[in-house]
């Protein structure tokens, strides 16, 4: 049955990645549309005034806290203030302790057979 909980995970996890490159595509392509709006004000804003649509910053604010909300939820190692040591490296170095244990272990065991080989060959 724990085949069944991580192929779930993994289509959550899918799910997650989908929504969060949907977001970050129409933050792109909203930047875009900002950015061409932007030029194109710079060059008519001593022709003409426009007004700024409130509700139109309010629906960009929004889209944007979904957007992070959806990539925190898929990537919380990617949080700026989280720890260095919360990621995935922390693992290696245990490994690399309990390999160091079994091989000091294995050499151990090795001289010990040795030196009882050594002495039974002598002895007999």
């Amino acid at each position: 049955m724990p085949t069944n909980d991580a192929l779930g995970a993994k289509s959550a996890d899918k799910s997650d990645w989908s929504n969060a490159f949907a977001a970050v595509s129409r933050l792109a392509a909203a930047r875009d549309a900002t950015m061409h709006d932007l030029q194109h004000d710079r060059r008519g804003a001593h022709a003409t005034k426009q007004s700024i649509d409130p509700d139109q910053f309010a629906r960009a604010i929004a889209e944007i806290e979904r957007a992070s909300a959806v990539l925190r939820r898929s990537e919380p190692a990617l949080q700026a203030g989280m720890p260095a040591a919360t990621r995935r490296g922390t693992r290696k170095r245990y490994l690399s302790v309990w390999i160091l244990i079994a091989g000091i272990w294995s050499s151990a065991t090795l001289v010990v057979a040795g030196a009882t080989a050594g002495i039974l060959y002598v002895l007999g």
